[in-house]
């Protein structure tokens, strides 16, 4: 251990569980958007082989900003956004 504290993860389990427990808060036609609020994007969240990966994000406001994986040593960027007044 280096001495920094610890950081509690949920599992991916966990996260799916949670992401199904919003289900009950979509305001939408069920028959239109159906599932939940919440989602886990197939593009981002899964890599080529269809592993679940570790995604990271990095934020400014609702319209900017950027998702990207880390693997110590090297950022791959999978998505980035930007609002359409400033570009």
């Amino acid at each position: 251990m280096d001495g920094r504290d610890a950081v509690l993860a949920l599992s991916w389990a966990s996260v799916r569980e949670i992401v199904r427990r919003f289900e009950q808060l979509n305001p939408y036609d069920r028959r239109v958007v159906p599932g939940s609020i919440l989602n886990i994007v197939e593009e981002i969240n899964f890599d080529s082989d269809g592993r679940q990966r570790q995604a990271y994000s990095l934020g400014i406001s609702a319209k900017r900003y950027s998702i990207f994986t880390y693997d110590g040593a090297t950022i791959r960027l999978i998505k980035a956004s930007e609002h359409g007044l400033g570009l």
